[in-house]
């Protein structure tokens, strides 16, 4: 993943949370996209919410 693909996900997942259909699904979207990019960073952070 380089920058231009990174801009580009962020800006069709800016524009998919601000339709109405979507708005209560944004935190959702926003945890999939995240895990996806950082696992390991996410994974540990849950681990050290669960201890």
């Amino acid at each position: 993943m380089n920058g231009d693909d990174l801009f580009g996900l962020m800006a069709a997942l800016g524009w998919l949370v601000d339709l109405p259909s979507f708005a209560p699904r944004t935190d959702h979207l926003v945890h999939i996209v995240t895990s996806a990019i950082l696992p390991n960073r996410l994974s540990s952070d849950a681990k050290k919410a669960t201890c």
